[in-house]
């Protein structure tokens, strides 16, 4: 943040094994902030692109997510399951 690498407590630097990032349509929501600005409505549910980062490489995915119950899944272009590495994933929501 602010130029600068976010750290931990003890002074680690902050890093995930796998970053996702989702695109997803974003939308203002029915909640309001004190001055009036709407809240954004991140529409998690459906399906969509995705670029999973992960061992120093980026892999272009399809995203499947059928209710809000449910999953999210990640598949390759043919067809596979996308696997992750080890370790904590992030996900960043993208508006498409």
């Amino acid at each position: 943040m602010d130029g600068a690498p976010s750290r931990t407590a003890d002074g680690q630097r902050l890093a995930a094994a796998t970053v996702v990032v989702q695109q997803v349509t974003v939308r203002p929501s029915v909640f309001k902030d004190r001055w009036g600005n709407a809240s954004p409505y991140t529409e998690t549910v459906g399906s969509g692109s995705a670029v999973v980062l992960r061992d120093g490489k980026a892999y272009d995915t399809e995203w499947r997510r059928d209710s809000a119950g449910s999953r999210t899944s990640f598949t390759t272009p043919d067809g596979k399951r996308m696997t992750f590495a080890s370790g904590q994933t992030w996900i960043v929501y993208a508006a498409r």
